[in-house]
């Protein structure tokens, strides 16, 4: 009988933060995100790191207001 070396492992491979970001937004992000993120961007006048990591609750409020159509 041969010894059962445990499985994979536990390291992780190597991830690339930005790629899995961007494929989240591209998947998950709705059809009105990308905008919603640009205009509080632009409202704020911050970076889209700033408004992913402090302003999601703004940027989601927007978006349902792009969603309904009272933002064009």
């Amino acid at each position: 009988m041969s010894q059962w070396h445990g499985g994979k492992g536990s390291s992780r491979r190597n991830e690339d933060a930005e790629e899995i970001r961007n494929n989240w937004e591209r998947i998950f992000g709705g059809k009105y995100r990308r905008k919603a993120l640009e205009y509080v961007t632009k409202f704020y006048n911050i970076t889209e790191e700033t408004a992913r990591e402090v302003y999601m609750d703004e940027v989601e409020a927007t978006e349902r207001l792009y969603e309904k159509g009272v933002l064009a």
